[in-house]
């Protein structure tokens, strides 16, 4: 799909993709995964074109992804979204620029993303009496 337009094009379309992310080591880990995800659309869904690609290609991916390494549990795309939120305001990051990011016009719905409150620090885990 982007590599018939040779090694140079390639790259320059990830850059183009990536450019945002100023976390080298994220940068990194983004590229990768789209280049992998890219391989799979023209390997597995044998698209010629990125206008062929829909979200329900996207979650076929990550159910293969899934399944390869073993995971059971269901994941889509708005895991990945509240991941992201949760991971943006655990980071000092503010809602309301989160809000403006997921593309929300309110920030009660991107409040729903955020997971802070759901995982269990150790010190709840160690008031158990065993």
């Amino acid at each position: 799909m982007i590599t018939g337009a040779g090694k140079s094009a390639s790259l320059r379309f990830l850059e183009f993709f990536t450019f945002n992310i100023r976390n080298p080591n994220s940068r990194a880990a983004y590229t990768r995964s789209a280049a992998a995800f890219l391989r799979w659309c023209e390997t597995r869904g044998g698209f010629t074109g990125l206008s062929q690609v829909q979200p329900v290609h996207v979650a076929a991916y990550i159910e293969e992804l899934l399944s390869d390494a073993g995971i059971e549990t269901a994941i889509g795309c708005h895991t990945f979204r509240a991941t992201g939120i949760t991971d943006y305001v655990r980071n000092g990051g503010r809602v309301e620029i989160a809000k403006r990011m997921a593309g929300h016009s309110n920030a009660k719905t991107t409040g729903l993303y955020d997971r802070r409150n759901d995982e269990v620090s150790l010190d709840e885990v160690e008031r158990i009496g065993i």
